[in-house]
């Protein structure tokens, strides 16, 4: 027996099929991101816009603007947000190529999946973002990444003075151990705070960029199945290289005393010390007690 459906239904059913995935990168400034983006871009048919959203622009916007920009721009692909509620032209130099063929070009395809890489907390401060952030972005109902550095120590390397940041942070650490300390510290908060926001949320998952380190392709694969796109043949490799010195002994000629001030702070001294890719329990767990 043939059943029939009415045309409307049909035509629903069939834009529904061709919606993409919609999903966030809740971030920190300075934790690997760009590295992470460009590994999202190697999933199949993804565009994904990194600096999407920014506590500089959310500390500006209101709360109908962010709506209204995240449900364009989960939608199809979309610039960065502006305090206009316009968002900036599409750099596709930037982006993948695959996804520029389908979506600019239309090469008989649809996109896969839509994300928007988002860093809510402003860079030199703990500044939460408004509160209101959290209801909206669930409202979106994308599906949401954290992508997390535990390592804080070796963070704070990486973002302070940008690229000379290694330079910065010798002075740092040997004219002060003590105001080092504080700002990894603050690190250990901002990472807290990044976890409470993703903990509003729903359909979430966490990760870690350490455990990317180690093995992309088996971390890129739990981000395929979590995002629900299809198997590719790739390594994960291809986009980008991800090299620093994982041991701090190597590139700090005052590692002693850095260690030695972290002494009174098991957590903060073990991230010194490590001397491969670790993801590390949050400092304030029962681990370091």
């Amino acid at each position: 027996m043939w059943l029939v459906l009415p045309m409307r239904l049909v035509l629903l059913a069939a834009a529904a099929a061709a919606a993409p995935v919609r999903f966030v990168v809740l971030k920190r400034g300075h934790s690997g991101s760009t590295w992470f983006s460009a590994l999202l871009q190697e999933l199949h048919l993804t565009f994904f816009m990194d600096e999407a959203l920014s506590a500089k622009a959310l500390a500006g916007a209101s709360r109908d603007d962010v709506a209204k920009y995240l449900d364009a721009a989960l939608a199809a692909p979309a610039g960065q947000f502006q305090s206009s509620a316009r968002p900036k032209p599409i750099q596709w130099r930037a982006q993948s190529r695959r996804a520029e063929r389908c979506h600019v070009r239309r090469r008989g395809c649809d996109l896969a999946a839509v994300g928007l890489g988002v860093a809510p907390l402003a860079r030199r401060r703990r500044t939460a973002p408004p509160d209101w952030f959290a209801a909206v972005l669930a409202a979106a109902a994308p599906k949401v990444v954290v992508w997390l550095r535990t390592n804080v120590v070796k963070m704070v390397f990486a973002s302070h003075g940008r690229k000379g940041a290694l330079v910065a942070h010798r002075r740092l650490a040997r004219a002060s151990p003590a105001a080092f300390l504080r700002e990894c510290r603050s690190g250990v908060a901002r990472n807290a705070a990044l976890a409470a926001l993703a903990a509003k949320l729903p359909s979430t998952k966490t990760v870690f960029y350490e455990a990317v380190q180690r093995d992309a392709a088996r971390e890129m694969n739990a981000v395929r199945r979590f995002l629900g796109l299809p198997k590719r043949t790739t390594n994960f490799t291809t986009a980008s290289v991800k090299r620093g010195a994982d041991d701090l002994r190597t590139v700090l000629p005052n590692f002693d005393d850095l260690s030695a001030a972290l002494a009174g702070d098991p957590c903060l001294r073990a991230m010194v010390h490590a001397r491969a890719p670790v993801v590390f329990p949050p400092c304030n767990s029962s681990t370091w007690r």
